[in-house]
């Protein structure tokens, strides 16, 4: 028994020996194995095979390595026999290893007979943001900075500084170019990335282009990820995906960027067919539509024929509002807004773009969402604009006190076909002017970005207030979203879910930002500072981080305004007369006192008075839909003692839908089913008649062509004889049964 007992406790016990063992080669897996790191004397060091070369000021060899380089093994390296050098007293030979862990050194270095000092400064950065080594020639870096559209072939390294031992999680072929407008004059510049083949960067999806943006106008370095947080809290859609990391071109440090998906019309993307896939799809070949023959069979150019294939022009588009002037790919409003194409790219090489009627659809289209935008019609606006999308924007525009905000917005069209045909806001982009970056908003918190403003600039995210549907929108979007604008207290500290944001994501790179200090203070166009210290960026943080606090008091007072404003009237027109229409003056003859009065008739000439139109009726209500994701319906009120006449929109009386008149005779009225306000409902069967919001009567002899946008669950629709008109494919994947 006993014997049997100490051969279990031996058991045991090599189990336990083996499981420890086990434990030891998780963990040490688990560690990061630190880069080996090699100085060729004097000018460079080499990390795992990558060179890395440094700032040089004032004698100082600053070298600005990434978190995985291992400093305590220093090996120092020259090829030049006429090279000596000592650390201290003692002599450095070639191949030898030194410690420089501690940061600096200072060699005592001696070539061809000539002493002098050489002091090394080694800064590393962050552990948690990755490192992205475009491998190229100093020759390529400056080809590539003499002219934004230059672009240059390279091989991306991306190196992830927590692996363990090859640690490059990524190496391919790509080009890289610059880009921006304004941003591409300063110092550290924004650059483009398209590798040959599509690549899975850090997580992000697949994708040929990435976008690098320096944030060169923000020394905090950390509005753009906060507004792109933000974006995504609130819902708007296709907000970029991003990772910050430490950029070198041929070997020399450039600073942090955030690495982002480009706005663009692509799977992982803006998920939209534009009209570039449209050709593609349809020709079986990447061709531009100028480059073969076309004709147009409908009067508004929404459709190209070619060769009896039929193309959709209708979306996808890629497009922004854009304060900057292009040559290519841009036209202006009739209100002043400048409209820059962004894609499709396809159409035609961009210079015949107000000739070419390749382009008519969008032009006219845009021009028409501007009147809708500018009139006094709700139903216009909704035909034109997601009403969500652009409240959203408003949201973000607003709240982020961005500098642009009322020129400068991203927005896609999609297919009238595929897609809802609509203009929505979007994808959030383009932060680093904004949360009070210029620091004017001390005491002066209540900065109104997002103005309305009729004078004809344009603007259309402020003028939209004109229009109650936007305005509910964006007051529901605020109560859907109101903890991210709360301010709390913890630990007798005002803070909130931005603030607490901003301060995590700063400090993920806080040790690079360092970096970035030294490689681009003195820079004269940085930041509107040129000589800057680490200290300045804290002082930037810190506004930031008080900003989105104390904005929340105004943005609650705005939204409160937002909720009481009321719409325009449309402005009753002038009566004008025409020559033919001048009534001539009456004759009014004076009665003679006496008839052997000498005197003539006094005449007076007293033009008659047209007769002025009762007011249009303008007044518009609103019923707030189930649905989280749908916006306040405008309904016209009828105008006075209940008259109706063509063209009202009326609720029934049940506020089941929106009737649109078609006729009214001899008291008998004729309505088409024009919008269905219950969206839940699977089945729904359009009535003979309906009774009326006003009492009245009606016959139901249409339907609309949106009557059931935003059903989702809607499966069938019963249709009686009365209804003369059906528009084919009212609703996808809707069964209509039509009653004998």
């Amino acid at each position: 028994m006993q014997e049997q007992e100490r051969c279990h406790m031996k058991k045991r016990y090599i189990l336990y020996v083996i499981n420890f063992i086990l434990i030891l080669i998780v963990i040490m897996l688990k560690m990061p194995v630190k880069a080996s790191v090699e100085l060729v004397f004097p000018g460079k060091i080499v990390v795992d095979g990558y060179e890395y070369a440094p700032e040089i000021k004032n004698g100082i060899y600053t070298f600005l390595l990434p978190e995985c380089a291992d400093t305590s093994k220093l090996k120092v390296s020259w090829s030049d026999e006429l090279w000596q050098a000592k650390l201290g007293e003692s002599a450095i030979n070639s191949g030898d290893c030194i410690d420089i862990s501690k940061g600096e050194c200072t060699f005592n270095a001696t070539y061809d007979g000539t002493v002098f000092d050489v002091k090394y400064v080694v800064m590393k950065g962050s552990e948690s943001i990755p490192t992205l080594y475009l491998d190229m020639s100093d020759k390529d870096v400056a080809f590539v900075h003499d002219d934004k559209g230059n672009v240059a072939d390279i091989i991306a390294n991306v190196i992830n500084n927590r692996a363990e031992d090859d640690n490059r999680i990524l190496s391919g072929a790509a080009e890289v170019k610059g880009r921006g407008n304004v941003s591409w004059t300063r110092a550290k510049k924004s650059y483009q990335i398209k590798f040959a083949e599509k690549q899975d960067v850090l997580g992000m999806g697949k994708a040929k282009k990435w976008i690098l943006l320096p944030s060169s106008y923000d020394l905090s370095m950390v509005r753009n990820a906060v507004a792109f947080e933000l974006a995504n809290k609130i819902g708007m859609e296709y907000t970029p995906d991003y990772r910050y990391v430490d950029l070198y071109m041929s070997g020399r440090y450039y600073g942090v960027y955030i690495l982002c998906e480009k706005p663009e019309m692509k799977k992982n993307r803006i998920d939209v067919n534009s009209v570039d896939d449209n050709i593609e799809n349809t020709l079986g070949e990447d061709v531009r539509l100028s480059d073969v023959e076309y004709e147009f069979n409908n009067k508004d150019y929404s459709t190209a024929v070619v060769g009896g294939k039929r193309i959709d022009l209708t979306g996808g588009y890629n497009l922004e509002f854009d304060n900057y002037p292009e040559s290519r790919y841009q036209f202006t409003t009739n209100k002043g807004c400048r409209v820059t194409i962004n894609e499709p790219e396809m159409i035609s090489n961009g210079k015949d773009i107000m000739e070419n009627d390749a382009y008519r659809y969008i032009r006219e289209f845009m021009q028409k969402a501007e009147d809708a935008v500018y009139g006094y019609d709700e139903e216009e606006v909704l035909k034109y604009i997601d009403i969500k999308s652009f409240a959203l924007m408003y949201i973000m525009k607003d709240f982020t006190a961005e500098g642009d905000s009322n020129r400068n917005m991203h927005i896609w069209k999609e297919s009238d076909i595929t897609g809802d045909g609509l203009l929505h806001a979007g994808p959030a982009w383009d932060y680093d002017c904004s949360m009070d970056r210029d620091n004017l908003a001390i005491g002066k918190i209540d900065w109104q970005t997002v103005t309305m403003n009729s004078d004809g600039s344009g603007r259309w995210l402020g003028d939209l207030l004109r229009h109650k549907v936007y305005r509910d929108e964006i007051v529901r979007q605020y109560e859907l979203h109101k903890e991210l604008f709360t301010t709390v207290k913890v630990n007798n500290v005002k803070t909130s879910p931005l603030r607490e944001m901003a301060l995590e994501i700063a400090a993920t790179y806080a040790e690079s930002s360092k970096m970035d200090t030294v490689r681009w203070t003195g820079a004269e166009d940085f930041c509107k500072k040129q000589n800057f210290t680490d200290a300045d960026r804290e002082a930037s943080l810190k506004v930031v981080a008080a900003f989105v606090v104390n904005r929340n008091d105004y943005f609650a007072e705005r939204m409160e305004e937002i909720s009481k404003m009321e719409s325009p009237v449309k402005p009753t027109p002038k009566p004008t007369m025409t020559p033919q229409s001048t009534p001539k003056p009456t004759v009014i003859t004076q009665p003679t006192t006496q008839p052997t009065d000498l005197m003539s008739p006094v005449q007076s000439t007293v033009p008659l008075q047209p007769t002025t139109p009762e007011p249009v009726q303008d007044n518009i209500s609103s019923t707030t839909l189930p649905d989280n994701d749908s916006v306040s319906t405008p309904d016209k009120s009828i105008g006075k003692k209940n008259k109706i006449k063509k063209g009202d929109k009326i609720k029934d009386k049940s506020k089941t839908a929106i009737y649109l008149v078609k006729s009214v005779k001899n008291g008998n009225i004729k309505v088409s089913l024009y919008k269905l306000l219950k969206k839940n409902k699977k089945t729904f069967k359009v009535p003979k008649t309906v009774k009326l919001s006003n009492g009245k009567k009606a016959k139901v002899t249409a339907i609309s062509k949106n009557a059931f946008k935003g059903c989702k669950k809607l499966r069938k629709i019963v249709v009686g004889k009365n209804v003369k008109s059906v528009v084919k494919n009212v609703v996808k994947n809707v069964k209509i049964v039509i009653l004998n």
